[in-house]
């Protein structure tokens, strides 16, 4: 009589009546040997500890995939930043040529007088080879910023010369399709889904950086810590930690 209890299977260490005696709840009637029953549960202790163990390795894991997370959203940003400084250093540059083109012109204006000026002897020798020596270095100035200009450009993988002649062409999403930024975007991509953050390769690098640091007010910091408990791998690592632990609770 009383409450149900389950059944334990055990190898018989003494038995303490014998058949036809009177007993009285209460009494023990048997002993089982304990050690069976201590052996699984050192067994299950140890599964505990190894899961325990293998929780902070994931995490220690998770925690490196955080730190690349990190490092590869500021190269994500810093390779759009440099496409940026880039298109407004060709700005400059064009702005430079076309300056040295202004001087030329000028400079040529200036010679050319000079040169008819010369044989009426209305301007000196010594003024007819300063204009010269001027058209030179201001000839010598716009291969050299044409050379600034057509570099740029190559290094942003466009054509030197564009078949529209403006130097200043660029196309207005080049800081979000350029090799080096899509690169880094799907670097970032990759280290975000070991966190369990999705990013799908169609979103534009600012929109995801925008999205990605949109979370925890910013703080890109505390967003990556925010991902440890949601990483696949941490919910793997914790339900076997949990599962081993109540191993243990029914083995004792």
């Amino acid at each position: 009589h009383g409450c149900y209890r389950r059944p334990i299977r055990g190898r018989l260490a003494r038995v303490l009546v014998d058949d036809n005696n009177r007993v009285h709840k209460g009494d023990v009637l048997v002993q089982l040997d304990k050690e069976p029953f201590e052996d699984a549960v050192a067994v299950k202790k140890a599964g505990v500890d190894t899961a325990a163990a293998d929780l902070q390795a994931t995490l220690a894991t998770v925690r490196g995939d955080e730190a690349q997370a990190r490092s590869l959203s500021w190269q994500l940003r810093n390779a759009i930043e440099d496409v940026d400084n880039k298109v407004a250093s060709l700005h400059a540059r064009v702005a430079a040529l076309d300056k040295s083109k202004a001087t030329l012109k000028l400079a040529q204006v200036e010679f050319a007088r000079a040169e008819q000026l010369l044989p009426q002897a209305t301007v000196s020798r010594e003024q007819y080879d300063q204009r010269q020596a001027a058209l030179s270095v201001a000839q010598a100035e716009v291969i050299q910023a044409e050379s600034d200009v057509h570099q740029i450009r190559v290094s942003l993988g466009l054509p030197a010369q564009p078949d529209s002649g403006d130097l200043n062409e660029v196309p207005p999403d080049l800081d979000q399709t350029f090799s080096s930024v899509r690169q880094a975007q799907a670097a970032l991509i990759q280290a975000a889904a070991l966190l369990g953050v999705s990013h799908s390769y169609e979103q534009l690098p600012k929109e995801m950086l925008k999205q990605f640091e949109s979370q925890d007010q910013g703080d890109v910091d505390r967003t990556l810590a925010g991902f440890t408990d949601n990483a696949p791998a941490v919910k793997q690592a914790k339900a076997k930690l949990e599962a081993a632990k109540r191993d243990l609770v029914q083995a004792e």
